[in-house]
């Protein structure tokens, strides 16, 4: 059965006494009076054990509050302190896995007590005060924090023991009691008033981060922890700077020495990486340079075509051959190169023109290569001269206008005269001597028309 409530903050007696001994309140002509701000010390002599922090919220609902304007603002400071003071007297000795514990007034009806606002006639409801207020507790785990179960466990065990002792406290009237003996002017106030308690679950903001890492910046350490205590009071207000693995916090938080912040528990991905000296991609090993193994997203890549594309683009092929140590055959089809179209394979002086670049637009057949991309060549002269085979022409024939005459569509004007050479794409070809004449030379005499 919980305990009652500490003697020294039972009523006082009618007769006043010289002395005090309470540590929660200070003794003035024989009265009870607040000793200003709340204690903030442990309960219990401070220990090594690990811990782990938890609140714990409450309201305390006083009915029949004699409160006209004058007692309401005589009261304020004391209230709000009286309050502290008998809350921690009964909840912070709860349980002795409490290690540190301290309370804190919130609200009065609704009005922000802990930013110093004061309260008004009119934050009156009716003759009702609504008080709300938080533990805050340094708990001890006996048997270690390693993991959720136990600090919940810790934790229930003191939510238990704090609102049991709480409730009995209020029950009774101790509660009330105690709270009138702290000042005259709360005396006054709650003379005839009844009070009623609720108390939120437990809660424990930092149990999900027990194996959570972040990053230690004091001095040069470069690394993460996951130890909560050494942990900055900022950080743990904030678990926004918290991540779920040594890892994650160090690519996070030290990139640029990666490294050296996951030491031996990090490990560099299984991927590529350029080696500058040879044109090449390699896998990670320990050739891998200090400044790639401390940032390797930026740096490595999941393939040898990625990092060849990425790091060695001018020379792509080369570089998977190289990096691979497979000969590479190309893919045989044709792409531009100058004024002629070559194939897609290691350069041989014949109609290989080297390894395509991944920029290079490829095409099955060198008359698609042609027609596509290199349209101001004649068709046939520019297919000849891609597979390295004679100009045949159309044999169809075409004006020459440098010398006024029809002349036959072919390159081989030692076999035959007539040939004046490969047309164009913008000459206009006749299948015949005669139909060239008539439509294009009309005005010169036939015999003189044609080059032979």
């Amino acid at each position: 059965q919980p305990g009652k409530i500490p003697s020294t903050l039972q009523p006082m007696a009618a007769t006043p006494t010289t002395t005090c001994q309470d540590i929660y309140l200070t003794c003035v002509n024989g009265l009870h009076q607040p000793s200003g701000s709340p204690t903030k010390v442990p309960t219990s002599a401070l220990t090594t054990q690990p811990g782990f922090s938890l609140s714990l919220t409450g309201t305390a609902t006083f009915s029949n509050v004699a409160a006209t304007r004058r007692r309401l603002l005589d009261s304020n400071t004391s209230l709000v302190q009286g309050m502290e003071s008998v809350l921690e007297a009964i909840g912070c000795n709860a349980d002795p896995a409490i290690q540190t514990c301290s309370v804190t007034i919130k609200k009065v009806n609704g009005v922000d007590v802990s930013a110093g606002m004061t309260l008004r006639r009119r934050h009156l409801q009716g003759t009702t005060l609504l008080v709300e207020y938080e533990f805050l507790i340094e708990a001890l785990c006996s048997g270690g924090c390693d993991d959720g179960t136990s600090v919940q466990t810790v934790a229930n065990q003191v939510y238990t023991s704090l609102t049991g002792e709480l409730k009995y406290a209020i029950d009774n009237g101790d509660f009330a009691d105690a709270l009138k003996a702290t000042s005259l002017e709360v005396s006054t106030l709650l003379a005839a008033a009844t009070v009623t308690g609720d108390f939120s679950a437990v809660d424990v903001p930092l149990l999900s981060l027990i194996s959570d890492w972040f990053p230690d910046w004091s001095g040069d350490s470069y690394t993460c922890l996951n130890d909560l205590d050494r942990a900055p009071f900022y950080m743990k207000v904030n678990t926004d700077y918290f991540e779920d693995s040594l890892d994650a916090c160090c690519k996070r938080y030290f990139p640029w020495a990666y490294s050296e912040c996951t030491g031996d528990s990090g490990t560099v991905p299984d991927r590529y990486f350029p080696n500058w000296d040879g044109n090449e991609c390699m896998q990670v090993d320990d050739l891998l340079p200090e400044y790639m193994r401390n940032n390797p997203d930026q740096w490595l890549v999941t393939t040898i075509e990625s990092c060849c594309k990425r790091y060695f683009a001018w020379s792509y092929s080369e570089c998977l051959a190289e990096s691979s140590g497979v000969a590479i055959t190309g893919s045989l089809d044709w792409y531009v190169q100058g004024e002629v179209c070559k194939q897609d394979c290691a350069e041989d002086g014949g109609t290989c023109g080297g390894f395509a670049q991944p920029w290079n637009q490829l095409y099955i057949s060198a008359s698609e290569c042609c027609s596509q991309r290199l349209p101001h060549i004649a068709s046939s002269l520019c297919e000849a001269r891609s597979t390295n085979s004679a100009v045949v022409g159309s044999q169809k024939w075409f004006v020459d206008w440098s010398i006024n005459k029809c002349v036959k569509d072919c390159g081989d004007e030692a076999q035959d005269p007539s040939c004046g050479g490969i047309a164009n794409p913008w000459n206009i070809v006749y299948s015949s001597a005669n139909l060239c004449c008539e439509e294009r030379l009309w005005f010169i005499e036939r015999s003189q028309c044609t080059k032979s």
